[in-house]
Protein backbone atom coordinates (compact mmCIF):
# COMPACT_ATOMS: atom_id res chain seq x y z
CA UNK A 1 0.00 0.00 0.00
CA UNK A 2 2.58 2.90 0.96
CA UNK A 3 4.84 1.76 -2.64
CA UNK A 4 1.40 2.48 -4.45
CA UNK A 5 0.85 5.87 -2.57
CA UNK A 6 4.26 6.49 -3.52
CA UNK A 7 3.87 5.92 -7.14
CA UNK A 8 0.37 7.81 -7.24
CA UNK A 9 2.93 10.78 -5.67
CA UNK A 10 5.60 10.18 -7.84
CA UNK A 11 3.09 10.53 -11.05
CA UNK A 12 1.40 13.19 -9.66
CA UNK A 13 4.63 14.76 -9.26
CA UNK A 14 5.77 14.51 -12.25
CA UNK A 15 2.37 15.33 -14.01
CA UNK A 16 2.32 18.87 -12.10
CA UNK A 17 6.13 19.62 -13.12
CA UNK A 18 4.98 19.26 -16.71
CA UNK A 19 2.37 21.11 -16.25
CA UNK A 20 4.37 23.94 -14.76
CA UNK A 21 7.48 23.64 -17.26
CA UNK A 22 4.56 24.08 -20.18
CA UNK A 23 3.33 27.00 -18.34
CA UNK A 24 6.82 28.81 -18.45
CA UNK A 25 7.68 27.88 -21.68
CA UNK A 26 4.24 29.59 -23.09
CA UNK A 27 5.04 32.30 -20.25
CA UNK A 28 8.55 32.34 -21.86
CA UNK A 29 7.80 32.75 -25.61
CA UNK A 30 5.55 35.19 -25.21
CA UNK A 31 7.48 37.65 -22.98
CA UNK A 32 10.29 37.24 -25.98
CA UNK A 33 7.45 37.54 -28.61
CA UNK A 34 6.25 40.47 -27.36
CA UNK A 35 8.97 41.73 -26.57
CA UNK A 36 10.52 41.20 -30.20
CA UNK A 37 7.09 42.94 -31.58
CA UNK A 38 6.84 46.04 -29.38
CA UNK A 39 10.56 46.70 -30.52
CA UNK A 40 10.19 46.68 -34.26
CA UNK A 41 6.55 47.84 -34.38
CA UNK A 42 6.40 50.38 -31.89
CA UNK A 43 10.22 51.36 -31.75
CA UNK A 44 10.02 50.69 -27.64
CA UNK A 45 9.84 47.68 -25.60
CA UNK A 46 8.58 47.46 -21.75
CA UNK A 47 10.86 47.43 -18.88
CA UNK A 48 12.75 43.97 -17.50
CA UNK A 49 11.89 41.99 -20.62
CA UNK A 50 14.79 40.32 -20.83
CA UNK A 51 15.40 39.83 -17.23
CA UNK A 52 12.10 38.22 -17.26
CA UNK A 53 13.10 36.33 -19.97
CA UNK A 54 16.05 35.11 -18.59
CA UNK A 55 14.74 34.40 -14.55
CA UNK A 56 11.71 32.03 -17.20
CA UNK A 57 14.55 30.43 -18.54
CA UNK A 58 16.17 29.75 -15.31
CA UNK A 59 12.86 28.56 -13.81
CA UNK A 60 12.16 26.55 -16.79
CA UNK A 61 15.35 24.33 -16.71
CA UNK A 62 14.87 23.94 -13.15
CA UNK A 63 11.45 22.68 -12.76
CA UNK A 64 12.68 20.18 -16.32
CA UNK A 65 15.90 19.03 -14.76
CA UNK A 66 13.81 16.64 -12.09
CA UNK A 67 11.59 15.37 -15.34
CA UNK A 68 14.51 14.59 -17.77
CA UNK A 69 16.67 12.46 -14.67
CA UNK A 70 14.16 9.95 -14.46
CA UNK A 71 15.05 6.89 -16.51
CA UNK A 72 12.44 8.52 -19.02
CA UNK A 73 14.66 10.98 -19.26
CA UNK A 74 17.95 11.33 -21.31
CA UNK A 75 21.00 9.74 -20.02
CA UNK A 76 24.33 11.05 -21.22
CA UNK A 77 27.24 8.60 -19.89
CA UNK A 78 30.40 11.15 -19.89
CA UNK A 79 32.58 7.89 -19.62
CA UNK A 80 33.09 5.28 -22.02
CA UNK A 81 33.13 1.60 -20.17
CA UNK A 82 34.32 -1.82 -21.76
CA UNK A 83 32.46 -2.80 -25.14
CA UNK A 84 30.71 -5.53 -23.56
CA UNK A 85 29.60 -4.05 -21.22
CA UNK A 86 28.34 -0.79 -22.88
CA UNK A 87 26.94 -3.06 -25.36
CA UNK A 88 24.77 -4.94 -22.65
CA UNK A 89 24.11 -1.34 -21.07
CA UNK A 90 22.62 -0.24 -24.04
CA UNK A 91 20.13 -3.47 -24.47
CA UNK A 92 18.93 -2.99 -20.95
CA UNK A 93 18.44 0.68 -21.51
CA UNK A 94 16.62 0.84 -24.94
CA UNK A 95 14.14 -1.86 -22.90
CA UNK A 96 13.56 0.55 -20.92
CA UNK A 97 12.57 3.42 -23.36
CA UNK A 98 15.36 5.58 -22.55
CA UNK A 99 18.36 6.89 -24.74
CA UNK A 100 21.70 6.92 -24.18
CA UNK A 101 24.66 9.13 -25.51
CA UNK A 102 28.22 8.33 -25.21
CA UNK A 103 30.77 11.42 -25.75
Amino acid sequence: MLASAAQAFSLRLERTLEFAGAFLLALLLGTVTLSVVLRYAAASGFTGAQEAASWLLVALVSVGLPLASTTSGLRIDLFEGGAASRHSRDHAQTAHGSLEIVG
